[in-house]
């Protein structure tokens, strides 16, 4: 198989970022301390990828392409470590505190989840 053909089957090599959008992106990451997935996921449709993993995919090759240095997993862990509201305010079965991260929009991880869930009526 030619290397030309190799190359079409692959797809595009381009990105559908302009400059200013990867420079928007970059400090999203850096600033609002976004992760690149939650960058992608807002705004994949926009900027016309098919997917928040295509999006997601494309933003690390283009980081890395114009040296934007990522934020590495144990800065990512860090920074979800500090951010006290995000952490489930249940406690373990010895009475500490859970260290879990809460789900979205809710105070507690999956774990204690079904306690902040009321009753059903019958």
């Amino acid at each position: 198989m030619s290397s030309e053909r190799w190359k079409l089957r692959r797809g595009p090599t381009h990105a559908l970022l302009s400059p200013e959008q990867l420079r928007a992106a970059h400090l999203l990451h850096e600033r609002a301390r976004l992760s690149i997935p939650e960058i992608a996921r807002r705004g994949y449709e926009q900027w016309g990828y098919s997917s928040a993993h295509s999006a997601t995919v494309a933003l690390y090759r283009l980081f890395q392409r114009y040296d934007y240095q990522p934020r590495s997993r144990a800065a990512a862990n860090r920074l979800l470590a500090a951010n006290k509201a995000r952490r489930c305010q249940g406690e373990t079965i010895y009475g500490r505190p859970c260290r879990r991260s809460a789900m979205i929009g809710s105070r507690f991880c999956p774990y204690h989840g079904a306690e902040e869930a009321e009753p059903v009526a019958r």
